[in-house]
């Protein structure tokens, strides 16, 4: 039988420490170092792990009616959920939790930075519905911590309005996201749900198998922001924004050309210190842009802004249509012809 084994799903997180006990909600929170997981989906005798890094933290083993429980613990450090066969799904009621820890010594506070929660599907999806929560803020002091989300063969899919917390104890040090997906579902979700946790220090999204269209999105702000598509089109028609008081960094790559619209506004610039940088690479395709759009790098040192593109016309021109944008405070602007050899050694 080649059918592959359900996916797990999450469905509670409980505290069993301390005046307060019981299944977590949405935005609670506990003062248990060892959580009680539960869930159901699988087969029986199925083997399910909850892993810190590489270490196994919880293992449970399906029961005849498919459901499963295990005791982790993971504050500070990290959780990480595989899905060799199916999609990694996060259901209503889930809670991932490795947020940085404050604690008090004889006065002292010393501040654990968050960890990472990592979201693996080898063949599927990662699917975060509705009521699931994840959080690897640190609003306190330290650093926030990340969210990694692996699906190159499937979708990563935002149902509803899932809880992502990633705020730091000021802006430009919240979390940091990055994500290696064959499609992506919704650019808006994940952008509004990004920005309403605090998700500021840096966004990576690389999307292998479809296009990327950002229209509709609001404004995704982040330190440092790469985009890039593998195999088809990007086109940016929101506000990317890395400006800050030193300017941050824009990468926007497709694989088949890059269109910056209207309404884009890709900034980078920096407020009292030198501007950023922006990297817009068309691939094989063309370099467009639209009149409206605007290509920000001022500072008190102008930034820097890199167009590539494929070198046309026997190597004589690039594929870039005529600038139709606004490029403001860049001290240098270069433009990049890129040629690939095939079989030459």
């Amino acid at each position: 039988d080649k059918t592959p084994p359900a996916a797990p799903v999450i469905g509670a997180v409980s505290d069993n420490v301390g005046a307060t006990q019981g299944n977590l909600t949405t935005g609670g929170t506990t003062d248990d170092t060892a959580l009680a997981v539960s869930g159901s989906g699988v087969a029986a005798g199925a083997t399910v792990q909850i892993l810190n890094g590489a270490t196994v933290v919880g293992t449970a083993t399906g029961a005849s009616d498919g459901t499963w429980s295990t005791t982790t613990s993971a504050l500070s450090g990290t959780v990480s959920l595989t899905a060799d066969a199916g999609h990694v799904i996060l259901a209503a009621g889930s809670r991932l939790r490795a947020d940085g820890v404050t604690e008090r010594f004889d006065g002292v506070v010393r501040y654990g930075d968050a960890g990472r929660v990592l979201l693996t599907s080898r063949g599927g999806d990662v699917r975060i519905n509705e009521g699931a929560s994840i959080d690897v803020s640190s609003p306190e002091g330290g650093t926030a911590g990340r969210v990694s989300v692996q699906a190159s063969a499937g979708a990563l899919v935002m149902a509803g309005n899932p809880s992502l917390s990633g705020r730091g104890v000021s802006s430009r040090v919240g979390g940091a996201f990055d994500a290696d997906v064959g499609t992506l579902d919704s650019f808006a979700v994940l952008a509004e749900r990004l920005g309403a946790g605090g998700f500021d220090r840096r966004f990576d999204l690389r999307i292998r198998s479809s296009s990327l269209d950002t229209g509709g999105s609001g404004a995704l702000r982040a330190d440092r922001i790469v985009i890039a598509t593998d195999s088809a089109s990007l086109r940016i028609d929101s506000v990317l924004d890395a400006s800050g008081l030193q300017g941050g960094a824009i990468e926007l790559w497709g694989g088949q050309g890059v269109t910056l619209g209207t309404a884009s506004r890709v900034l980078a610039a920096g407020s009292n210190g030198e501007g950023g940088s922006v990297i817009v690479s068309a691939g094989a395709g063309r370099l467009a842009t639209e009149a409206g759009a605007v290509l920000d790098v001022r500072g008190t040192r102008g930034g820097e802004i890199l167009l590539r593109a494929a070198r046309t016309g026997g190597a004589t021109d690039v594929a870039i249509d005529p600038l139709l944008l606004a490029v403001r405070g860049a001290r240098e602007t270069v433009v990049e012809g890129v040629q690939v050899y095939a079989g030459v050694t």
